[in-house]
């Protein structure tokens, strides 16, 4: 950074000090500016509005917590700035308030040590100097000990004295000029009230400061060349190297005797660049005699500068699907060009990728370190992204080079600027609003509410969601399920993937693209006899549920085997007729035997159970139809047909089950006809 030429200084920060463009000269000007105080009466949700300007710049707001106080602000008369805090340490026993430097200090009116720090503050203050104090909300002048009057009236007050009502107040004077008191008070309670006080300073002295310089790798040396207009030991010049944490916050300075035609070779030696990677000159001019301020020929500062990296949009970004609106389940792809814009490669880059939902909760997306980017190089990368539980109004974000550790101002790696490392794109993800199918069979079959089924049952649900882009096929589907059993106790419990031990109750099956159907396998087993109530809910991952109410089904056990009277359907018939029945316990019959005869008791035709096709435990509907014939394939004549069911387990006869049948039977014997 070097300014050498006169018109190059114009964007110096000037106070006290004219620039004249006609002559190419600085001449001390008018030094004077207007301060403003506000002082807020009412409660606490008005305390940031408590204030103090100069020539319009906020220097101040806010309180210090809401306990009455006095809040204290020392004005240079050269410079008219204030008097700041010290960050983390006490200075004249003062309260601080912020983890900043402050520039009033507070002090409290209730505590004794706190006025007293107040007068030993206000003691310390030179002569010349602008001091302001002002209480917001109330005043304790009933706790003030005579010291605080008498620190007031030392320094012009008439007006602060004991027995004024507890109501806010705003006080200035020029130290050691009384006559330059100002003195506003409330005059009822909850009325708002503001001081207004001119500055005037000398018109010998003035200062000159530069823009700030940086950020820097590392500072190196400082080079100056200055001319005063009269004889030069009339003047007094001093040169401020103040040095800006990477916030640019002022920490320190070091002053140094503005000599003629000098420099510092090592400038590090005066300003480590890791902590203070931003400086800024400023020139303190003082002419009591000739009224003139030295003349800046130049000043030069030599420094390491820092790398430089920025979202390039030149050559376009790529955004897939081509749209602003993604369907839940889409996979979202980003492109963008990355480019070092500098003379100065970056070692390694660091890119954070993340969306920020319609919840503004913030979704990171895993993306690597990359490697070092070079001069003149440029970096694109595909970034692909789930929008799964993303409904609603998204943000894509990415940042180069990040912020790290939640600070605003420090970056992974030293950086010139941020602004161009932010990119952030709007989107929208509609939902999936559809109910999926659900499905529960009994070993293959579909039951009826109040069916038996077998004691060991294999019981399968199913749930298809037409959805492809929310395929259930992860272990986390199962969540998405709550199943639970009722036994004829009237116990209710919920059946788990996994027991305790971690062996497996329900064996779940992902979804195929194909059939779209998520499995869950749960082979049960009924220990006790009675009425049994299973009831399934399952939702899809869009959060559809498969129904406004959960599948219900009661169903009954009987461990004992049993069968009863085999029903034939369409009685009478005509072409075929079907044999119905139910059947309890673990085991099908292994030998069944329908006999078909006349009235005179022939026998036309023995159904065997390899015709019958599949027995299930629980109710049957015989796959075989007989169709009238007899034996040899002959039709039967119109008329009335008797038959009788044999069934064995094992060479033992079934056990008979009462049912609804019975009323139909005669002696184990049915009646069957046949109608054409």
């Amino acid at each position: 950074m070097g300014q050498d030429h006169f018109f190059q200084f114009k964007k110096n920060n000037f106070n006290g000090v004219e620039y004249n463009r006609a002559n190419r000269t600085r001449f001390f000007g008018p030094n004077s500016a207007e301060l403003t105080c506000d002082v807020k009466a009412s409660t606490a949700n008005e305390g940031i509005f408590n204030e103090y300007s100069i020539n319009g710049q906020q220097k101040e707001y806010g309180l210090c917590f809401y306990t009455p106080s006095f809040y204290v602000a020392v004005i240079d008369p050269l410079s008219f700035q204030p008097w700041q805090t010290e960050v983390n340490a006490v200075v004249y026993g003062e309260e601080l308030c912020r983890g900043r430097a402050e520039n009033y200090f507070v002090f409290r009116q209730g505590s004794p040590d706190g006025r007293l720090n107040f007068q030993n503050m206000l003691a310390t203050v030179p002569d010349s100097h602008f001091i302001l104090v002002y209480s917001p909300m109330t005043t304790l002048y009933s706790s003030w000990d005579p010291q605080t009057f008498a620190t007031f009236q030392n320094l012009g007050s008439d007006s602060i004295v004991p027995g004024r009502p507890n109501l806010p107040f705003a006080f200035f004077c020029k130290k050691g000029n009384p006559n330059s008191v100002i003195e506003v008070f409330s005059q009822y309670y909850g009325q708002d009230i503001q001081l207004t006080a001119e500055l005037i300073g000398s018109d010998y002295i003035g200062s000159e400061s530069s823009e700030l310089i940086g950020p820097a790798g590392d500072w190196q040396s400082l080079f100056w060349k200055q001319d005063p207009l009269n004889n030069p030991n009339e003047d007094s010049t001093v040169l401020y190297v103040k040095a800006y944490n990477s916030e640019g916050i002022y920490q320190t300075s070091d002053t140094l005797t503005f000599t003629l035609n000098d420099s510092i070779i090592d400038l590090s030696a005066y300003v480590n660049a890791s902590d203070y990677p931003f400086i800024q000159l400023s020139a303190f001019y003082i002419d009591s005699v000739g009224f003139s301020p030295a003349q800046i020929d130049r000043w030069h500062v030599l420094y390491t500068p820092l790398p430089e990296a920025a979202i390039d949009g030149s050559s376009g970004y790529s955004w897939l699907p081509n749209s602003d609106t993604l369907t839940e389940g889409e996979t979202g792809q980003f492109a963008v060009d990355i480019k070092n814009i500098f003379t100065l490669p970056m070692d390694s880059l660091l890119v954070n990728y993340w969306i920020q939902d319609d919840n503004q909760q913030k979704h990171p997306i895993s993306y690597s370190r990359q490697d070092s980017l070079l001069v003149g190089e440029i970096f694109r990368d595909t970034i692909t992204f789930s929008t799964i539980g993303l409904l609603g109004l998204n943000s894509f974000w990415m940042e180069v080079n990040p912020y790290v550790n939640g600070s605003l101002f420090v970056t992974d790696q030293p950086e010139q600027k941020h602004f161009n490392n932010l990119l952030q794109i709007p989107f929208y993800v509609s939902g999936d609003d559809q109910h999926p199918v659900l499905d529960v069979t009994f070993n293959g079959r579909h039951i009826l509410n109040g069916d038996i089924v077998s004691p060991e049952s294999e019981i399968l649900i199913s749930l298809k969601d037409e959805n492809e882009l929310l395929l259930m096929n992860a272990i986390s589907d199962t969540a998405l399920f709550g199943i639970y059993l009722t036994d004829p106790d009237g116990k209710q419990r919920r059946i788990p993937f996994m027991d305790a031990d971690g062996n497996t109750v329900m064996q779940w099956i992902p979804a195929e693209s194909q059939s779209k159907r998520f499995k869950i396998l749960y082979p049960a087993y009924f220990a006790k006899d009675g009425k049994y109530t299973i009831s399934v809910q399952g939702s899809d991952r869009s959060g559809n549920e498969s129904g406004d109410l959960e599948y219900r089904i009661t169903f009954e056990v009987i461990h004992e085997s049993a069968i009863t009277q085999m029903v034939n359907y369409p009685n009478p018939f005509s072409t075929s007729t079907r044999f119905v029945f139910t059947l309890t316990g673990l085991e099908a019959p292994d030998e069944i035997i329908i006999q078909i005869m006349t009235v005179s008791g022939r026998v036309v035709r023995e159904i065997t159970e390899d015709e019958l096709g599949t027995i299930q435990i629980g109710r049957n509907i015989s796959e075989y139809a007989w169709d009238g014939k007899d034996e040899f394939g002959d039709p039967l004549a119109n008329g009335v047909y008797l038959y009788t069911v044999k069934a064995q387990i094992n060479g033992e006869k079934i056990k008979h089950l009462e049912s609804g049948a019975d009323a139909h039977f005669k002696k184990e014997f049915g009646k069957m006809y046949l109608i054409r």
